[in-house]
């Protein structure tokens, strides 16, 4: 076999995998689990890849270095007796390989992924099983070197769940913004108020024995429109008062409390979101058992951890700090 040839088939080689590589890699879970959904061709080994995409595109690698290594060894071989013949030939077979084996590749793989992926599917298969005994060591690898691989099946989930969602956006099947939610919810699931509680030293409250100006003025300064009242200490809360008091009260010496919310910090921060709005309660102090005070959650809070967050007026506000 002459140098032009085996130049040919190495640069074909490497341009057959960057080809599967990327056009399987361009085209959407959606369009994968379409395939699957109505048994179009490659159906099969699109159901594989959705379950473990690493799969082949290590394939597409290992099959590409594996072309370039046959490849070269045997030119060099071919041409052991020439080596300014050899230089040149892998030289240009170097850049050949840049050119047509990668680089256009590459384009017409992302420009034309929906098309081409049902037939590169197989290739990508047939590859993997021959090369399989070799990749073996090379997924043991990348499980040591990259842990989060492993992923819990509660986390492999998720994952997937905002892969399609993201790529559903992508693909005009979902609006912008709602994967954010969506996937907010998820992992609004697996929270505890721990993780979202304002820290007992940041909570702004008032003190009981304040009077009804010095109340409204300290309210008016923070910009709170809802505050905890306590007596001596803030593990001892004896109420809420509502800026809507302040504005109707008429000068009396303390303003009308209202009931505050208690919940433990270890409640999830669905069930509280949900005593809460039933209760029609926007905010509750954090406890662990009969234990101090350790923070405070507002329903606003909450609905952050769903949605994002909700900006107010009151954001950039310093909080002032209880005594303990």
């Amino acid at each position: 076999m002459g140098p032009f040839a085996i130049a040919l088939i190495i640069v074909a080689g490497v341009a057959a995998m960057t080809l599967a590589s990327h056009s399987v890699r361009k085209v959407s879970r959606i369009w994968l689990r379409h395939w699957v959904e109505q048994r179009l061709r490659g159906a099969g080994l699109a159901e594989a890849y959705l379950e473990q995409p690493q799969r082949l595109q290590l394939a597409a690698g290992a099959g590409a270095s594996a072309v370039v290594i046959g490849g070269g060894a045997t030119l060099t071989l071919a041409l052991r007796h020439e080596p300014t013949t050899l230089g040149i030939w892998l030289a240009l077979t170097s850049i050949g390989v840049l050119i047509a084996g990668v680089a256009i590749p590459r384009a017409i793989g992302l420009r034309w992924a929906v098309p081409l992926a049902p037939f590169l599917l197989p290739l990508l298969q047939v590859v993997e099983l021959l090369l399989g005994v070799f990749l073996l060591p090379a997924r043991a690898l990348e499980r040591i070197l990259r842990p989060e691989l492993a992923a819990t099946p509660a986390n492999a989930e998720r994952d997937a769940l905002e892969v399609l969602l993201r790529e559903g956006e992508r693909e005009g099947v979902s609006l912008p913004g709602e994967r954010e939610i969506i996937t907010g919810l998820v992992a609004f699931g697996d929270k505890t108020l721990r993780d979202v509680l304002t820290p007992r030293g940041q909570i702004f409250a008032l003190d009981v024995r304040l009077s009804h100006a010095d109340q409204a003025r300290q309210m008016a300064a923070a910009g709170y429109s809802r505050v905890p009242v306590y007596s001596g200490t803030l593990d001892t809360i004896v109420g809420m008062v509502h800026v809507r008091d302040v504005l109707t009260s008429e000068g009396e010496e303390a303003l009308p409390l209202r009931p505050v919310g208690i919940a433990s910090i270890d409640r999830k921060c669905s069930d509280q979101l949900f005593a809460m709005l039933q209760n029609r309660q926007h905010l509750a102090l954090v406890r662990e058992g009969d234990g101090p005070v350790l923070g405070l959650v507002t329903l606003e809070d909450l609905l952050e951890e769903v949605v994002g967050d909700i900006d107010d007026e009151h954001d950039d506000h310093s909080p002032i700090v209880a005594p303990s």
